[in-house]
């Protein structure tokens, strides 16, 4: 399914391949690298990278352990992919960032959420709202991504009953001025 995957982005031309590990607590490490190396390889012939993107329930946790894991690998197109809403359920602050190279960061998703997540995560996960529309720290994420030189691509990440009956343009357009007015407003141009 990998070189499903890689084949289908290289078709696309697309950068890279986001990788997640959503179900279990558990990784063996020396295994997880061992397969990231492997993954790594094959996307790299391919021309990309590949974004190890962490969630708060699955085995990959925490940006330190998405962190470890590359290291671990030693992977050079290895990166990771930074989600406010797994970022901020993981209990991480902006602050926690300073110290990750930017260099080491390959993609951001914004969304937006009330502080407390709902009992039901996956419930929560999947009906978030627009950056700024929300209780999270979005704008200070995105102020301490810029300071610390990150200058890749952000983008919304944000799945929604209340897209429901929407059309296309209608949701788009409302991403875009979502992502305008975080872009104004933590001044990140």
């Amino acid at each position: 399914r990998v070189e499903e995957m890689i084949d289908a982005a290289a078709a696309l031309e697309a950068p890279s391949i986001n990788l997640a590990h959503a179900f279990g607590h558990h990784i063996d490490p020396v295994a997880a690298a061992a397969r990231l190396v492997e993954i790594s390889d094959l996307a790299g012939a391919a021309g990309l990278e590949v974004l190890i993107e962490p969630i708060p329930w699955g085995g990959i946790a925490t940006l330190d352990a998405a962190r470890a894991l590359i290291a671990a690998s030693g992977a050079a197109n290895a990166r990771l992919t930074i989600d406010a809403w797994h970022f901020f359920r993981a209990g991480c602050r902006p602050d926690a960032i300073a110290d990750i190279p930017s260099a080491a960061i390959g993609a951001i998703q914004f969304c937006d959420a009330a502080a407390v997540a709902r009992d039901d995560l996956w419930a929560d996960t999947g009906d978030r709202i627009l950056p700024m529309d929300g209780e999270l720290a979005v704008t200070a994420l995105a102020r301490t991504l810029r300071q610390c030189g990150y200058a890749g691509p952000f983008g919304i990440e944000c799945p929604s009953a209340g897209w429901h009956g929407l059309d296309a343009a209608t949701v788009g357009r409302r991403c875009g001025d979502a992502m305008r007015r975080l872009r104004d407003d933590a001044a990140i141009r």
